[in-house]
């Protein structure tokens, strides 16, 4: 029986992908590179500084990692301090009952930890979760299983005691290398993903529920 869910954190718990693709359009231009949605969304569920490193590599850009980093931040602070952010429907309900029903609930994320809390609180939603690990706080970020080993080792927990809910190819990978299930939600806004390596594939977070999941 499952004792805990991790949820990823953009496109799981909060629309923010468009937000991070908007600030990564933005900061990128600034080098002189002018690169698509599309191309960004295959960076999706990399660790923040790994994927901009890429993309440097891949572009030969002449630009700091760190300074990117920043900026990208900086820029999705304020997009979201002007417009507020979406939760993804029915995901803090989802997160809430599992909370009611005895479960330990978590979120992994390639989102620095800052980024993370500060857009929780802009959902006014009231929740606390029992581990929060973003972007640096591992070795190897997503597609490398760390994050989610992390989290099982902090709660106590067996990597099979666990299910993670996941919307990128790359956090998919990850969460089937720590051994743990992994269910994928089908998400417009994360880009064309492979979510066929997951366990199960949803369109909506309102198919789950918590007596169900403490089942799996």
């Amino acid at each position: 029986m499952a004792k805990c869910v991790i949820f990823d954190f953009d496109g799981v718990l909060v629309l923010s992908n468009k937000i991070h693709l908007q600030s990564e359009k933005e900061i990128f231009k600034k080098k002189g590179l002018h690169i698509s949605f599309g191309q960004l969304s295959q960076y999706f569920g990399m660790p923040v500084e790994q994927f901009i490193q890429a993309v440097i590599d891949q572009y030969k850009l002449k630009a700091n990692t760190n300074e990117l980093v920043k900026e990208k931040y900086k820029t999705m602070h304020e997009l979201i301090e002007r417009k507020g952010i979406e939760e993804v429907p029915h995901a803090f309900e989802l997160a809430k009952k599992c909370k009611k029903k005895g479960l330990k609930i978590a979120i992994a994320s390639g989102s620095k930890k800052e980024f993370i809390e500060f857009a929780l609180k802009k959902t006014r939603r009231r929740i606390k979760f029992d581990a929060i690990i973003g972007a640096g706080e591992t070795k190897k970020g997503k597609p490398q299983p760390d994050i989610f080993l992390k989290i099982a080792k902090k709660l106590k927990l067996k990597p099979k005691e666990c299910i993670v809910i996941e919307d990128a190819t790359n956090g998919i990978i990850a969460a089937k290398k720590a051994g743990m299930k992994c269910i994928a939600l089908k998400n417009k806004e994360s880009g064309l993903q492979d979510l066929s390596k997951a366990d199960r594939i949803i369109k909506s977070l309102s198919e789950l529920s918590a007596e169900e999941l403490a089942m799996l």
